[in-house]
């Protein structure tokens, strides 16, 4: 338990930091007036208070659950390997990737020198 509320205390100060810059690049919205100011400064209060949430969640939930859903009692083994069908499945979709791409490009080629072709 204390080692999560060590892990806790080390990352949030930095996710406190990096969403207080997101917060303050909405300062300046919250500074207009007029028609300006009554169709941003809702959308902005909004956006501010949601990133307000996601810190209480980050530094001061997710440490609780996760000294509940980490107790003493469900260590998980400690020679845990991945499934066999998982890895299998998993190395295909990776080999399977560059093809996939390669075939897309193809694909967005032609469409695009057609479409280029009929225009005058």
């Amino acid at each position: 338990m204390t080692i999560i509320f060590e892990a806790a205390k080390e990352v949030g100060r930095p996710i406190a930091f990096a969403i207080c810059i997101i917060m303050a690049v909405f300062i300046p919205i919250f500074l207009f007036e007029g028609v300006e100011g009554k169709m941003f400064k809702p959308l902005a209060f909004s956006i501010v208070a949601a990133l307000a949430g996601s810190i209480i969640a980050a530094v001061l939930n997710a440490p609780v659950l996760a000294s509940f859903l980490f107790s003493a009692g469900n260590h998980a083994e400690k020679n845990t390997k991945p499934a066999p069908g998982m890895t299998q499945w998993s190395r295909r979709i990776y080999e399977s990737t560059p093809g996939i791409s390669e075939t897309a490009f193809r694909i967005s080629s032609a469409f695009m020198r057609r479409v280029f072709r009929s225009s005058p």
